[in-house]
């Protein structure tokens, strides 16, 4: 009897991942893409412009306390999800994404910092490389949401990284800058679209 019962809680498990598989849906809303496209873009144009000469900083700490203050904030407001939904259905799949996006802002968080610190990344590599870790990232979230349009944003990002590899100046910031606007905010107010849409046909 227990194993029969066993058997019966397997195959119930077993439906539950293929309906969930098959199911086309939006496992997250875009205000997290939408804020860090934000921040970032602050940040580039905080690069560019001293660089440049438009205004003048005479700390030489301004570009760690620009950095390590924007990055705070923005990991402060994703963490305590003010912005999230709270409308989002989370299943295996929402917490597989959820930690992939953790790994790769972690990942784009420590690699400039620590990269820079020990001399290892010049201040022209980190655009690149964070642009080939997006890819990485959108393409997986893609493939999770069943979005095709998703993966040629992942696209558009490691064609990003791959141009800015190959044109070390101060305008890379905002080419960046640019790249943030198509490929991380745009999908963002996308995603925030699907999303609602999906609450309504679920309230429907």
């Amino acid at each position: 009897m227990d194993q029969k019962q066993e058997a019966m809680e397997n195959l119930a498990y077993i439906k539950a991942i293929l309906e969930e598989s098959n199911r086309k849906k939006t496992l997250s809303g875009g205000a997290d893409y939408i804020l860090w496209g934000i921040i970032v873009l602050i940040g580039m144009l905080g690069n560019y412009l001293p660089i440049k000469g438009i205004i003048t900083i005479k700390s030489g700490w301004y570009f760690f306390f620009l950095w390590g203050g924007i990055i705070s904030i923005g990991w402060i407001i994703s963490f305590t999800g003010v912005l999230r939904t709270k409308k989002i259905t989370y299943t295996h799949s929402t917490k597989v994404l959820n930690a992939i996006w953790l790994a790769s802002g972690i990942t784009m968080s420590v690699t400039p910092f620590a990269g820079m610190w020990g001399g290892m990344i010049t201040p022209y590599a980190i655009c690149p490389v964070i642009a080939t870790i997006l890819g990485s990232a959108y393409f997986i979230t893609g493939e999770l949401n069943r979005f095709n349009w998703m993966k040629f944003v992942a696209i558009g990002w490691w064609l990003t990284g791959m141009g800015l590899f190959f044109y070390p100046k101060p305008e890379s910031f905002i080419v960046f800058a640019i790249a943030m606007i198509l490929f991380q905010i745009l999908p963002g107010v996308k995603m925030n679209s699907l999303l609602k849409k999906q609450v309504s046909e679920n309230d429907g």
